[in-house]
Formats: C-alpha cells, sequence, structure tokens
C-alpha cells in the first residue's frame, strides 16, 4: 500500500492560487530540499549545515520549493521516481483528477535534508546591481508563484524580476546578463534569506485562496 502522503495530492475543489493573493498573506514559509548525498548536518541535529546550500544560478529561472502547511517538514523524503516523472511531475492543469502514486513509482529518502525561506523577507528585499560599464544602477526583486503538479499541489516557483516586473529570463539582454543577474540574486538569496532552521511559527495558506467557492 503507497504510503505517499495523499494530501499532497490536487483535491477535488482546489484551485491554482493567484499570485497576487498567494503573495498578500504575511506568516508564510517555504521549504527546498537538500539531495541525500549532498547533505551535511550541525553535530548531531537535523538542521543542515548552510555549506550544503548551493543553489545554481540559472535555477533562479525558476527555482522549486514547496509551501509548508499541509506539506509538512517530513514530506521532503518523498520523491518520484524517473520512469514514473512524466506521470506526476507535469503540472496540474487546476482541472484533472490526480492520483496517488503507487509503489514503485516514488521513493523515500530519509537522507535528505532541508533549509526554509520566509516569505514575508522574500518579498520585500529589493537587490540592487550595478552596470560595471557606466556605474548605473537596476533594481531586481522575488515574486512566488503557484505551479501545482499532479503529485504535489504545494509546489511553488520562485522567480527573479526587473524594476519594471519584467521576469529576467524575458528580458532583451545578453545571455551573459542574465546569468550575471541571476549568481548576484542567488548570492542574495542563500545569504540573506535562506534560513536553516524557522525561528517562527508558519502560517498556514488560508483555504478560501485555494478552495473553489
Amino acid at each position: 500500500m503507497s504510503d505517499y502522503p495523499s494530501r499532497l495530492i490536487p483535491a477535488s475543489g482546489y484551485a491554482i492560487v493567484d499570485s497576487v493573493r498567494l503573495m498578500e498573506q504575511s506568516g508564510l514559509w517555504l521549504i527546498r530540499h537538500v539531495e541525500s548525498g549532498q547533505t551535511q548536518f550541525l553535530g548531531n541535529t537535523r538542521t543542515l549545515n548552510p555549506d550544503c546550500i548551493t543553489i545554481q544560478s540559472d535555477h533562479l529561472r525558476d527555482l522549486s520549493n514547496n509551501l509548508l502547511g499541509v506539506f509538512l517538514t517530513d514530506d521532503v523524503c518523498f520523491g518520484i521516481e524517473k520512469h514514473a516523472y512524466d506521470a506526476y511531475c507535469c503540472a496540474w492543469d487546476g482541472i484533472e483528477k490526480c492520483e496517488v502514486p503507487s509503489d514503485g513509482e516514488y521513493f523515500r529518502d530519509e537522507g535528505r535534508g532541508c533549509y526554509f525561506i520566509p516569505v514575508d523577507s522574500l518579498l520585500k528585499d529589493n537587490i540592487e546591481i550595478v552596470n560595471a560599464a557606466d556605474g548605473s544602477t537596476e533594481t531586481f526583486h522575488f515574486k512566488i508563484l503557484h505551479t501545482p503538479t499532479k503529485c504535489n499541489y504545494w509546489h511553488i516557483s520562485i522567480r527573479v524580476y526587473d524594476g519594471t516586473d519584467n521576469e529576467v529570463s524575458t528580458l532583451d539582454v545578453s545571455k551573459g546578463k542574465k546569468k550575471r543577474i541571476w549568481k548576484t540574486v542567488k548570492d542574495y538569496l542563500v545569504t540573506s534569506i535562506v534560513k536553516t532552521e524557522i525561528d517562527c511559527e508558519p502560517a498556514i495558506l488560508d483555504k478560501a485562496i485555494y478552495c473553489r467557492q
């Protein structure tokens, strides 16, 4: 019998959450896993060593996280097997009925670690990047978007936008400049926002935001 958490599956009556409404609720936290082969803990605790937090810069095109609440810290240990990835990790369209992965379609890896991102801090901060050529300054900021999959309704994407709300991957600039933006923003995220522990009680997403009326 499958022990994959059925509460992670998009349920009848759920809707894809509007990004504006999602970002309006305060106190939310995101969680992101670190694979077991890359995980180190501090002493005899389950607190992740900060040295394990090594986000690749180009992941800031669309950085995958999960919204804490219904999704629990222990749920990071669940993953989908490669042969079943296309069936369960594709985007949920907001309508299709989804099934719980069966035995053999998912795995459980207790060696995974995780870190946390307080959404209020993520959305509050602007990152200024100085253009080395002329000394001008550009400002960038984060947004979160609800991007549910068939196996995880609570999947959230972090993306980066410029001062006029254009997502970085859509900008008419060179690939090199985009990479420099993502690297600067990634470094800021890791050093100034990411936490290895939760230091306050996470808010639970209001059901009125994600349940159809």
